[in-house]
């Protein structure tokens, strides 16, 4: 089974994955929105989604320590990836202590402020060249970067703010 979602909340996505699994569904795949289901017994996995260090030695560690705790990569997509566990070998949550967690959802956090900056020049960009050619600065392209920035500028701060609850 497929189902297309755009999820920009990691912890509604998480959640999501793991009623998919409750009703009996195993995360098989994922790809730009689309995510492939298998059938399973209801409550089979656990699901967790983490990103990836871009350095090949901390991936490599990163697998090293999935492996030791019977945890199975289900997709990598970019930094993404889908992590999945058997539910009958206990909770699944890899970040326990408070510091942990703070790093965990700082490594978020970095990564959508920088995406934000991007979109912010974009639209910049975007404005600068409409009012230099006289032309509306409320094109499509223009109007469609203001979503975004709305939608990861939120995230962003959501981040921020649970990192300050954290600490």
């Amino acid at each position: 089974m497929k189902k297309f979602r755009l999820n920009w909340d990691k912890e509604k996505e998480e959640m999501w994955l793991n009623q998919m699994a409750q009703e009996g569904w195993a995360l098989t795949g994922f790809f730009m929105g689309v995510y492939s289901f298998e059938a399973c017994k209801p409550g089979e996995y656990l699901y967790q989604i983490d990103l990836l260090s871009r350095k090949k030695r901390a991936r490599n560690e990163f697998r090293e320590v999935l492996r030791e705790q019977n945890i199975e990569i289900v997709e990598e997509w970019y930094q993404w990836v889908y992590l999945k566990k058997r539910a009958d070998e206990g909770a699944f949550d890899q970040y326990t202590d408070s510091g942990e967690r703070i790093w965990y959802y700082k490594k978020y956090f970095y990564l959508f402020a920088a995406v934000f900056f991007l979109e912010l020049i974009c639209m910049a960009a975007e404005v600068g060249n409409a009012v230099q050619s006289g032309a509306s600065p409320f094109r499509p392209f223009t109007l469609l970067f203001a979503l975004l920035i709305i939608i990861i500028g939120s995230i962003a701060w959501k981040l921020r703010e649970k990192v300050k609850s954290l600490k």
